[in-house]
């Protein structure tokens, strides 16, 4: 059923190309989901389909990891642009935002993705099913990927959590983080 639902939204927003449709993160669930990841100040990470950019920001201003995101949805880079436009030089500095596909080779040509310690994503079954196998290859055995909402089929993860928030009509929602080891 919520295959069905972001299909709609996709078809709806004129974003059937894109593997995930461009939503925001809850800014309740963020605390948990940097807690979940285990991210630290040493950490050089990568955020595909960063949207609005609020998940890279809270790295790069509570934790001070290094985050290289990518997004393609025009909409989503208006918004990170205007977002991230709010930060403090220092936390600024900590980010690179690139309006392109994560997967395309230009991609690789702008991120040494061997040097990435973990790798989080909001995409769904169909986009997962899609980037785990690029991903397998580019990062190093050791390195960490994490999704957020959704489980990469046929994968076992080696951590699962998740928190629940109210939105905006009152009712209460999950939100489910996976981690899985780069092998």
């Amino acid at each position: 059923m919520a295959a069905l639902v972001f299909a709609e939204l996709k078809r709806r927003a004129g974003t059937d190309h894109l593997l995930a449709p461009y939503m925001h993160t809850p800014t309740q669930v963020i605390p948990e989901f940097i807690e979940f990841g285990g991210f630290q100040p040493s950490h050089r990470c990568v955020e595909i389909g960063c949207g609005d950019g609020r998940l890279m920001r809270a790295l790069a201003e509570k934790v001070g990891c290094n985050i290289t995101g990518f997004e393609v949805d025009e909409e989503a880079l208006t918004h990170a642009h205007a977002h991230l436009g709010e930060m403090s030089p220092d936390a600024r500095d900590l980010l690179t935002l690139h309006e392109l596909d994560a997967m395309c080779s230009e991609a690789s040509a702008r991120c040494d993705w061997s040097s990435v310690d973990i790798c989080y994503v909001y995409l769904t079954k169909a986009g997962l099913r899609q980037v785990f196998p690029q991903l397998k290859q580019k990062m190093r055995a050791g390195s960490s990927f994490v999704t957020i909402q959704y489980s990469v089929d046929g994968v076992e993860p080696i951590a699962q959590g998740s928190t629940s928030f109210l939105d905006s009509r009152g009712e209460t929602m999950a939100f489910n983080f996976f981690h899985y080891a780069i092998e």
